[in-house]
């Protein structure tokens, strides 16, 4: 395997990309399998689908400031979030590691009362960027908003989606990415 670039056009490129991760596995803190980059990426959503139910009830509070936030109940279904994990250190220099999560993202399906509740064969979808907790009150409203379009992924970062508390949800769950113009694409 050696790195090639494309032309800007190529269709490698301009088209979205869907990456499936698998399912989550089952238990609390349950992980999907991992995914090494291969190329300069810009993730932009999390999808996926409920294959089992969960039994379980949590709460998640959203939308980031500037919003107002409120609290919604998760009944039946998981808590998810994306994991990114990069090397910050200098080239020739030992990997430094550190952990970036976005998230959480509800996997249940919202009714008028408030309550996501999950069910079997209910499909979700979330940009990565809008729904991660920010902070408390003092975080400056441009926080949440500084990944707007995506988030930027290096090639060489692992990704992978954790669940929350639940023990028997499983949810099969997606990527959608773009390789970001004139990266170099491990071929």
């Amino acid at each position: 395997m050696s790195l090639r670039n494309f032309a800007y056009d190529q269709p490698s490129y301009v088209a979205r990309q869907a990456l499936a991760l698998g399912p989550v596995v089952a238990g609390s803190g349950g992980v999907t399998p991992k995914y090494v980059a291969h190329a300069n990426l810009q993730v932009y959503g999390v999808s996926g689908v409920i294959t089992v139910v969960g039994t379980s009830t949590s709460t998640a509070t959203y939308p980031p400031a500037p919003s107002t936030a409120t609290t919604q109940v998760q009944a039946n279904g998981q808590i998810l979030n994306l994991i990114r994990i990069t090397n910050t250190a200098s080239y020739g220099v030992a990997p430094a590691l550190a952990t970036v999560t976005y998230g959480p993202f509800i996997s249940g399906q919202l009714y008028a009362n408030g309550t996501f509740t999950g069910v079997v064969g209910h499909q979700f979808q979330y940009p990565v960027n809008s729904l991660q907790i920010v902070g408390t009150a003092t975080t400056a409203p441009n926080a949440a908003l500084s990944n707007q379009g995506g988030i930027v992924v290096n090639q060489g970062d692992t990704l992978y989606v954790v669940s929350g508390t639940d023990a028997s949800a499983v949810c099969s769950l997606t990527l959608d990415y773009q390789i970001q113009p004139l990266a170099s694409v491990t071929a």
